[in-house]
């Protein structure tokens, strides 16, 4: 099985993931394979950064198809809200890329998109690195949740999960859930 966690900065995508590892699932984003093509893509700006970052998916994906159960943090749903939220992309050259993607890519058995309220966000972004470079707008965070939804339209397997106010047990077991609901009615 593999999971996907989708979400802008400070939803709780990795307090989820640390979760779903607990429970036997490999998280391939915490490889140093992964780490050092993340790594990688850090070092490139502008398109060019986005087109690391999808290179750097493509990695993770490959990587997930030699686990049973694993999961992947931020796939190219996340690449490319960030690069619309960033203004990189039009509505229509996003949605164009997203449909090329969507037919190529690995669909995941799972895709978990957290959202939180945004003042709650930004406080985690700041308690959790304060000088990191995030933006912290609510412009690009209205863009990236408007791009968000056009996306999960696409995807049958696609479960919002609103962690503000939760703790990360709740998260997890709203997931799981989800889990168990499909597992049952197969």
């Amino acid at each position: 099985m593999l999971i996907v966690i989708e979400g802008d900065n400070g939803t709780g995508k990795d307090t989820l993931a640390k979760r779903f590892e607990e429970s036997g699932f490999h998280v391939v984003t915490w490889d140093s394979q992964a780490k050092e093509k993340e790594a990688w893509a850090r070092t490139f700006s502008g398109l060019d950064c986005t087109n690391a970052f999808l290179d750097y998916t493509k990695l993770c994906e490959d990587v997930s198809a030699r686990y049973k159960n694993s999961l992947i943090i931020r796939s190219w749903i996340s690449t490319l809200s960030a690069a619309y939220a960033d203004e990189k992309f039009s509505l229509s050259e996003t949605m164009e890329r997203a449909e090329k993607l969507f037919q190529e890519r690995v669909n995941p058995d799972f895709i978990f998109f957290l959202k939180c309220d945004f003042e709650k966000r930004i406080a985690r972004i700041n308690a959790r690195n304060p000088n990191s470079s995030d933006d912290r707008t609510l412009v690009r965070a209205e863009r990236y949740e408007e791009i968000s939804e056009k996306f999960e339209k696409m995807f049958l397997n696609w479960h919002t999960i609103d962690t503000t106010g939760k703790t990360p047990e709740s998260e997890f077991q709203e997931a799981w859930n989800f889990i168990k609901l499909r597992s049952e009615n197969k």
